[in-house]
């Protein structure tokens, strides 16, 4: 399981717990490298879904992908893998 980088439930008892896995106000940190070493990041919230970032992980690229065509989306798909939600986005 990949454990949240930040939840702001107010169901939370103790950060991380088992509801934060699959919690709406849960928010991930993820980066991949594509296959010519570009390294892209993005924080996803299973609300509001992806949002692609600079290398520090705070600042939003002004050009976002949103094409699902790009490798990215390929890489993110890897990612989502390695999360189990049961009842979520998928």
């Amino acid at each position: 399981m990949i454990t949240p980088t930040i939840c702001s439930s107010l169901h939370c008892n103790s950060y991380p717990c088992n509801y934060c896995e699959e919690c709406s106000h849960a928010y991930f940190l993820g980066w991949a490298t594509a296959d010519k070493g570009k390294v892209y990041r993005w924080h996803f919230n299973p609300y509001y879904g992806f949002e692609f970032l600079k290398a520090d992980f705070k600042t939003p690229l002004k050009k976002q992908y949103y094409k699902e065509n790009h490798v990215v989306w390929k890489l993110i798909e890897n990612w989502e893998d390695k999360i189990k939600y049961k009842n979520m986005w998928r």
